[in-house]
């Protein structure tokens, strides 16, 4: 079994860094789309409010 370490292994950070460059210099398209990230953004917003008032919180869908 080959062990690599953080910056070989380009699952990671550098992998994301690597793609978001790409992206950057239009060599590539970003793998998630602005609602993507609006809806992870919503996720989180929830899960923290829940947590806050202990209560179900409904996500717009």
């Amino acid at each position: 079994m080959t062990v690599k370490t953080w910056f070989e292994d380009p699952s990671g950070f550098p992998g994301q860094f690597a793609a978001f460059v790409e992206c950057v210099r239009g060599k590539a398209m970003p793998r998630a789309t602005g609602v993507d990230g609006k809806r992870a953004l919503q996720l989180g917003l929830a899960v923290k409010q829940s947590g806050r008032t202990r209560r179900p919180v409904e996500i717009e869908g």
